[in-house]
């Protein structure tokens, strides 16, 4: 909008050439009235015009990406996915965006994103979304090991089921971290070591995560996933036996170093005391919950042969049951412990 959409005109005829204009004091980045002079030419009677600017531009609302086989374990979950509102004249007016859904199909969301500027102009934004009655995370812990990591792969692989692993140290195991990688598992950072002699500082939990990110990068040329895994979990208290408060520190570190880190919210106990098959099997089904990201702890280090066993059986009670296996990431909602030290 400018100026000359307000030329003065004389009995439907335009005359502006007749006239000039004495001044005008128009913000156009700014909404109100303005008056404006003009002046005739060769009559000399000036003239007054009140311009209004007003807004006529929607809002522009921003969304997070959703991949297409991503799935939520509640509707509140999608919800609470990013999004952002920036208006022409307001600036940013996320505050004010009102997030709606509706039902399109079994498991089958869309959500409805509106929102007003102050000049009553309205954007809406729709987004599909999957809601899943149960998401399972198959993760992990101690590997890579030459004899069970292998079989693993081999059996998720047959099932089509993406995993993630928290990784030690593997040098001379590379080939195992690639084929993790290419096959499309997520590859997490349990620590260069496990050895909890770690938590002495925090300094020393970073550098742990940080030094098997860069071996897990180097083997893989990829981009590191930045999901973490602390040795013990986040509410471990073997750290107190090294520094007091050190996890209660190590949390909001690698929170600011970038890092996401995860727990669990069901423990096959398989490296604990559930030593064969069918007490894994037990542990993990007698978990599961419909209506939440399950995050099944397991282990995948040597001597580990009851897991792979029981692999097989979860797979398939879970698989009839049209559970979601998803992987973990940097969006997914993180499964935290209470912070014991």
């Amino acid at each position: 909008m400018n100026i000359d959409d307000y030329k003065p005109n004389f009995a439907g005829h335009d005359t502006s050439w007749i006239f000039k204009r004495d001044s005008d004091v128009i913000d156009w980045n700014k909404l109100g009235n303005y008056k404006v002079r003009y002046t005739p030419r060769f009559f000399g009677i000036t003239q007054t015009l009140t311009i209004k600017v007003v807004d006529k531009t929607e809002p522009v609302i921003t969304l997070d990406t959703i991949g297409e086989n991503e799935y939520f374990e509640s509707i509140d979950a999608a919800k609470a996915r990013p999004y952002k509102a920036v208006d022409n004249y307001d600036g940013d007016i996320t505050e004010n965006v009102e997030v709606n859904y509706r039902i399109k199909d079994a498991g089958s969301y869309e959500l409805i994103y509106t929102v007003s500027d102050s000049s009553g102009n309205e954007a809406r934004v729709t987004q599909p979304v999957k809601i899943t009655r149960g998401i399972i995370a198959l993760t992990f812990d101690d590997g890579p090991s030459e004899t069970i990591t292998p079989q693993i792969l081999d059996l998720l692989k047959e099932y089509g089921v993406k995993a993630t692993f928290f990784v030690l140290n593997f040098e001379g195991r590379e080939d195992i971290i690639r084929r993790e990688y290419e096959e499309g598992h997520t590859i997490g950072f349990h620590g260069y070591s496990h050895d909890y002699s770690i938590y002495e500082s925090v300094d020393k939990v970073l550098d742990n995560f940080k030094k098997i990110e860069e071996q897990v990068v180097e083997t893989t040329g990829g981009e590191s996933s930045k999901v973490i895994r602390f040795p013990g979990g986040s509410s471990n208290t073997v750290s107190r036996n090294y520094c007091e408060g050190v996890m209660s520190e190590s949390v909001k570190a690698v929170e600011e170093a970038g890092y996401v880190y995860y727990d669990w919210n069901i423990d096959s106990d398989d490296a604990g005391s559930a030593k064969t098959k069918n007490e894994i099997v037990r542990n993990v089904i007698g978990g599961i919950m419909p209506g939440r990201l399950n995050v099944v702890l397991m282990h995948d280090a040597a001597g580990k042969e009851a897991t792979l066993e029981a692999l097989r059986e979860i797979l398939d009670y879970c698989s009839l049951r049209e559970y979601v296996f998803v992987t973990l990431s940097t969006k997914t909602t993180p499964v935290h412990h209470g912070v014991s030290n």
